[in-house]
């Protein structure tokens, strides 16, 4: 598995009390050079980018880039650059929303947020966090069931949607731990895996479910996570497997531990 090499942020919003704030939304033609001509207008003219994100998709005829700018002590107008941006030749369409609220942008310029491909909403790990403890302090045990039994139907979902993308077995299940990087998930490493017998070892990093509880509990917090694993080896390997976390982050130990089989 590759070094993690930085964090990534998702573009909500942006504030600068002292800025002047514009989020533009460009539709590209997806062929070679399209960025670097609108970047290299937008160099001209001074302005300076800041957060934004762009979506391509191989085989698509059109992409798009949205990004925040800061028109600030430019002589220039935002109404000035959108309308030197159309003019482009790989520039399909474009617009722009400006900052509001005392300086706050808020992206509302795109929705629904995708994530490969599918509606998804966004949690912060503090919020999932008070959720949990709620969950838990009501129903107790229970409410670790009740957890535990969304992370299985999650993760049965899921690998039947990795298996409809064409991947199988061990594959398939290094995809799906991989994805849990890019979603935020956490860090997981395969110790040891037997795919035969479904058995195995794995350690997970930063684990969103556990990190908020870090050394203050005696018992491990994984519920929806060990869940998923269940679904997942379930789906992909036609046995259901039990799934026990031996180590956790919220007991004070380095990383969460799971035992397959």
């Amino acid at each position: 598995m590759n070094a993690i090499t930085g964090e990534k942020e998702i573009f909500v919003k942006s504030h600068s009390p002292n800025g002047l704030l514009v989020e533009f939304s460009i539709c590209l033609k997806n062929i070679p050079g399209a960025l670097a001509e609108v970047s290299s207008l937008l160099a001209k003219m001074g302005v300076n980018i800041l957060s934004g994100f762009m979506n391509f998709k191989p085989g698509e005829e059109k992409g798009r880039w949205a990004f925040v700018a800061d028109l600030k002590d430019l002589d220039v107008s935002a109404e000035d650059i959108l309308k030197r941006l159309k003019e482009l030749s790989s520039v399909s369409d474009a617009d722009f929303i400006q900052a509001k609220y005392n300086s706050l942008i808020i992206d509302e310029m795109h929705f629904p947020l995708l994530v490969m491909g599918s509606n998804s909403l966004l949690f912060k790990v503090d919020s999932w966090a008070d959720m949990a403890s709620h969950l838990l302090q009501c129903f107790g045990t229970g409410g670790a069931v009740i957890l535990y039994e969304m992370g299985l139907k999650a993760g049965e979902a899921h690998a039947k949607d990795v298996i409809k993308e064409g991947f199988s077995g061990k594959v398939a299940f290094d995809v799906i731990l991989s994805e849990r990087i890019a979603l935020g998930w956490g860090i997981p490493k395969v110790i040891n895996f037997d795919e035969k017998n479904v058995e195995g070892l794995i350690s997970v990093q930063g684990l969103f479910e556990c990190i908020p509880f870090k050394g203050k509990c005696k018992d491990g917090k994984s519920h929806f996570f060990r869940g998923y694993l269940v679904g997942v080896l379930k789906q992909l390997f036609g046995k259901k497997v039990k799934v026990e976390e031996v180590e956790c982050v919220a007991k004070g130990e380095q990383n969460c531990l799971f035992k397959l089989g």
